[in-house]
């Protein structure tokens, strides 16, 4: 379990991951890789029954081999796919947004983006399936060095949209804080409001 370092009055409001169609796709691929080679074994021996090697048995130890160790490759790919699945997601909170990236196998980076910097997010959902499961891209345009955050396949896009929308405009809505407003004014006027002190002459 991830622990983020919170601000005080900040709280967890949405986790984004990803929907369960990127996980069954990779499953789905990964399963016929294992069944086409004993298909192709099997026509082999089937059409081809005298062809060398067959009935002395070599071509057998040396064909069990290889498939022993492809299958070692297809599980140890398919463990790697299902850690990125689970491992990848948004956390959401009142101030931020913690993007949470598998990169391989044991690492992983953990940012952060303040809502302030947000400037247009976007969804894309295109084809029939991503509209009936409701999955699809959401795309983060921001105003820092990463320019453009996507999250792929993402759980109902559209209601994430509307929420983050919403968080980010309770944000913008709370007050400013005094301290972080008009620290410099506050300190030579020696008053706690900005505003008074821009009316003090």
């Amino acid at each position: 379990m991830i622990k983020f370092n919170l601000n005080p009055n900040e709280q967890i409001v949405l986790t984004v991951r990803k929907h369960w169609i990127a996980i069954i796709g990779q499953l789905v691929a990964l399963i016929v890789a294992m069944i086409v080679p004993l298909i192709l074994l099997l026509v082999i021996q089937a059409f081809v029954p005298n062809f060398p090697g067959w009935q002395a048995g070599h071509l057998i130890y040396l064909y069990s081999f290889a498939y022993s160790i492809w299958l070692m490759l297809s599980w140890s790919l398919f463990f790697f796919a299902w850690t990125e699945y689970h491992l990848d997601f948004w956390v959401v909170t009142t101030h931020r947004i913690f993007l949470v990236e598998q990169q391989a196998m044991f690492a992983r980076e953990i940012s952060s983006l303040t809502l302030d910097k947000i400037q247009d997010l976007t969804i894309d959902i295109e084809g029939f399936l991503p509209t009936m499961l409701k999955f699809g891209d959401i795309l983060i345009e921001t105003a820092g060095e990463r320019k453009k955050l996507a999250f792929i396949n993402a759980r109902d896009p559209e209601a994430i949209k509307i929420a983050i929308n919403s968080i980010q405009k309770d944000f913008y809505s709370r007050p400013v804080p005094v301290a972080a407003a008009g620290s410099n004014a506050g300190s030579n006027a020696g008053m706690g409001s900005p505003n008074v002190a821009q009316n003090t002459p």
